[in-house]
């Protein structure tokens, strides 16, 4: 099995998450009032696993290992708390919760094939929160089709992503895809390289880039078809000022994967 968990963890409903989260939020305001707002995270996670603890939200797990793996690939993530054995919380120690703590929050969710979690902030005036869900499954997440019409690179590649994507299934985070695809082509410290950049015969400094060769940079990313037409305009901008030939990029959608080569000019 590509993710490996040391418990199973259940999908919950929006109303088992609303009943054990009345209770947790009451302790993690009571944590807020006594402690402050200027601890360690380390320490707000202390103290909230064992007020979970006490109050017999059982069972309570604090960071718990997620192994995600593929061939000779393997990272492991942790889940701050597990609460009532299957509603994630996060705990941040943050000015504002933004979008990258929302996706870490959502990637948790997909990596397990859980639907809800919690992020808990304890370094603003008041606690700040949000709720994370997903209806998604990994059987979704597996249904996807390859496109390669626009692609140049090598068939092995695209081999490589869809065994990978067999795997894990979409819907991931981007470093994550980008980090094992690397780690097949020899490394990301390997192939992350300093470029130098001009325009109109003037230096404008170096640009990093993923090389897979001396003219051949390699891109991944997780957009929606919108999104991925505005960053194809960008990609060749980029490319143009460089002196790179081409530029092969995956662009892994929830139901469909694309592989493009962009020559430049």
């Amino acid at each position: 099995m590509p993710i490996l968990l040391p418990i199973d963890l259940p999908r919950i409903t929006e109303s088992q998450m609303r009943e054990i989260d009345y209770q947790v939020m009451g302790y993690a305001f009571s944590i807020h009032n006594e402690l402050g707002r200027l601890c360690d995270e380390q320490v707000y996670q202390s103290d909230f696993v064992q007020r979970i603890y006490e109050a017999s939200l059982c069972p309570v797990y604090r960071e718990l290992p997620v192994v995600t793996a593929f061939r000779t690939f393997s990272k492991t993530f942790k889940l701050d708390c597990i609460v009532a054995g299957g509603s994630i919380y996060e705990l941040k120690t943050v000015a504002r919760l933004n979008r990258n703590h929302f996706a870490q929050l959502l990637n948790y969710l997909l990596l397990t094939n859980t639907t809800r979690g919690k992020l808990i902030n304890f370094r603003p005036k008041r606690v700040q929160t949000r709720f994370v869900n997903t209806s998604l499954t990994l059987q979704e997440r597996r249904r996807f089709s390859i496109q390669t019409s626009d692609w140049q690179g090598n068939d092995s590649l695209v081999d490589l992503v869809d065994d990978l994507l067999s795997d894990w299934g979409t819907g991931l985070a981007t470093s994550l895809y980008r980090q094992a695809i690397l780690h097949f082509l020899g490394g990301s410290e390997n192939l992350y390289r300093l470029v130098p950049m001009s325009r109109g015969g003037h230096s404008l400094g170096n640009q990093h880039f993923y090389l897979i060769d001396d003219i051949s940079a390699f891109f991944v990313t997780t957009m929606n078809q919108a999104k991925r037409q505005q960053h194809c305009e960008h990609l060749v901008s980029l490319l143009r000022h460089s002196p790179i030939r081409y530029g092969h990029w995956v662009n892994i959608d929830l139901h469909a994967v694309q592989f493009t080569t962009l020559v430049s000019t």
